[in-house]
């Protein structure tokens, strides 16, 4: 209701397209759905959708979200995310 307010779209379903058209701010999908096809990343981007995925506790896994330039990521692991993000 408040029209300010910063809203991600959790389901996954919704390719950036939709996301964009529904007036989203950006999607926080599993990583799985992300893995799946690494360009929506960047075509989130470029409709200016922002992107987080959850939830990546793998040094593999957290090393190509951040490759792929991934705005939030979403982990058990903090401290090592923090360390991939200062080697970045």
């Amino acid at each position: 209701m408040d029209p300010y307010a910063k809203v991600a779209y959790l389901n996954g379903e919704k390719s950036p397209a939709q996301l964009k058209a529904d007036k989203m701010w950006g999607f926080d999908y599993q990583f799985g759905v992300v893995s799946k096809d690494l360009n929506m990343i960047k075509d989130a981007h470029s409709k200016g959708i922002t992107v987080n995925v959850w939830t990546v506790n793998k040094p593999e896994q957290m090393d190509e979200f951040l490759a792929a330039g991934v705005d939030f990521l979403t982990t058990d692991e903090p401290e090592l995310a923090l360390e991939k993000v200062k080697n970045k």
